[in-house]
């Protein structure tokens, strides 16, 4: 039976007696599962399955989180226990945490970054109030400290692991995705990262809406401007002072770097983080090989890093292979955001640049989020090419199969190293094979290399889609290939063996 809290979960494991050892385990990220907040994207529906999982497997749960809520009413970091009334799991949240999340909002506040004793040690206190814990697996280090790493020290019977659903540690902006515009594969010591973010947050704004956010215990609506109103009135967001305990924007740290440690504050930060982790860490888990090497190529120690691919609810360990294509027309598909890391202005080029002899040959289905009128513009443009458009602003995940009946072939095309997106595996459980960009992990879930094109390349792009279209055996080849899918309970087997594992050597090392 789905759980309540859960809706998206539908896991359901055996607990067999002796064979389960029972353990203590503590799930970090920055933003909550329980609720609705609809925050943290595909890292927060992964950790709602495993915790539900872990949960039926008969284990002790808590999950944390950290740089989400705030109170104006209080100036220090606490902790708060919340409620919760569907499962036995127990979610704690600290508050006020001095290291804000997502990510980006302490793009500049490096040493906020690296250190902060108040979050330490509030985070101190959980291990110590809630556990002791056999495992703090942490998701991503957003909302906490990376010297928050130091307290496997005192905590030295916990075994402390970091997932790594993307670039955190090397990457203020987390997606090496410079200035939103091209593959950040060189940040030239640090200079790069100067540049990369021309966006500033707006903290009186941001501090408002969390305030609100955090007292409604739910996301925040268009119809809660009285709530926003009431929250910015009771309290002076423009003192100074109360900002002064976050050091936000702090561009002092730029100079004290350089004349402490002869680096600039990026540099030192992307130092600093792996030495944090390489020191403290007793494992590391990448989603895929793709992270795994960027990761070792600065500076993670190999032996510490094993890469699991996630298991996903969708998937029930048999592939939904679609029937061959019968004609020299295609449907394709692009699911997700309209970003370009996402590929997805590329694809737009490459859709108005249709060959001549497939004009009116490809429909095209776009279904996602649209952040802009003009994205929703360029789409209508390809109306005169396609055989068909279909834009669908949204959908949720029980309604892919109906989205995805009809579609042959989904083009999943990021531009910036992706660490395994989900709609690839989304696709392939829907029984839709990829059409991959070279640039990232989705390419390593599929067996087929004539599947995979490179964005860089003039043309290449046209030249696989164009072979599938005129090729009646292409599909029926890329399931003969393979697909790596992992059923949730597949993936909790390796995760648990992690856990109880002294040493890393896991599905796929590296």
């Amino acid at each position: 039976m789905a759980d309540p809290l859960f809706p998206e979960s539908g896991f359901s494991a055996t607990v067999t007696g002796d064979k389960t050892v029972k353990m203590r385990i503590a799930l970090f990220n920055w933003a909550p599962i329980y609720g609705d907040f609809a925050e943290g994207g595909g890292v927060s529906i992964y950790l709602k399955n495993i915790a539900y999982a872990l949960m039926e497997q008969g284990h002790d749960v808590t999950v944390l989180t950290s740089g989400f809520f705030y109170d104006l009413a209080r100036r220090d970091v606490y902790l708060r226990c919340s409620p919760q009334e569907y499962t036995n799991i127990k979610f704690v949240d600290i508050m006020n945490s001095r290291v804000i999340a997502p990510a980006f909002v302490m793009f500049h506040n490096v040493e906020r970054v690296l250190s902060d004793d108040e979050t330490k040690n509030a985070l101190r206190m959980f291990l110590t109030d809630y556990g002791p814990f056999d495992v703090f697996h942490i998701q991503n280090i957003e909302g906490i400290p990376y010297s928050s790493l130091e307290l496997k020290n005192e905590f030295p019977a916990t075994k402390f692991i970091l997932s790594n659903h993307n670039y955190h540690s090397i990457c203020p902006q987390v997606n090496l995705w410079y200035n939103e515009e091209i593959l950040c594969d060189n940040y030239f010591s640090g200079i790069a990262c100067y540049s990369c973010v021309n966006r500033y947050t707006q903290f009186a704004h941001f501090f408002a809406l969390r305030a609100v956010t955090t007292k409604l215990n739910r996301k925040v609506k268009t119809t809660d401007s009285q709530h926003m109103t009431a929250v910015i009135a009771g309290f002076n967001l423009d003192d100074l002072s109360w900002f002064e305990d976050y050091g936000l924007d702090d561009k002092s740290f730029d100079r004290r770097s350089l004349l402490s440690h002869g680096k600039n504050k990026f540099e030192y930060r992307r130092v600093r983080a792996v030495e944090y982790m390489n020191k403290y860490l007793d494992a590391i888990s990448a989603v895929s090989r793709e992270v795994a090497g960027i990761l070792i190529q600065n500076g993670v120690n190999r032996h510490l890093i094993s890469v699991d691919y996630i298991g996903t609810n969708q998937y029930n360990g048999l592939p939904n292979n679609k029937k061959e294509k019968i004609n020299d027309k295609i449907h394709i598909c692009f699911l997700g955001y309209t970003r370009k890391d996402k590929g997805f202005y590329y694809l737009l080029e490459q859709l108005s640049d249709i060959p001549a002899e497939l004009n009116g040959k490809i429909s095209f289905t776009f279904a996602g989020k649209i952040e802009n009128s003009a994205a929703l513009v360029q789409l209508r443009k390809l109306e005169e090419k396609l055989a068909r458009l279909t834009v669908i602003d949204g959908y949720k995940h029980s309604d892919l199969p109906a989205i995805l009946s009809s579609v042959d072939i989904g083009i999943v095309p990021p531009l910036w190293q992706d660490a395994l997106p989900q709609v690839a595996i989304e696709f392939l459980c829907n029984g839709v094979p990829v059409l991959v960009s070279c640039h990232g992990g989705q390419k390593e879930i599929i067996g087929d290399e004539s599947f995979v094109f490179h964005p860089e390349k003039e043309g290449d792009f046209w030249t696989k889609l164009t072979r599938i279209i005129h090729d009646p055996t292409a599909i029926d080849k890329f399931w003969q290939h393979g697909v790596r899918l992992l059923t949730v309970r597949e993936h909790m087997h390796t995760l648990v063996t992690l856990y109880k594992s002294d040493k890393v050597s896991l599905t796929d090392n590296v």
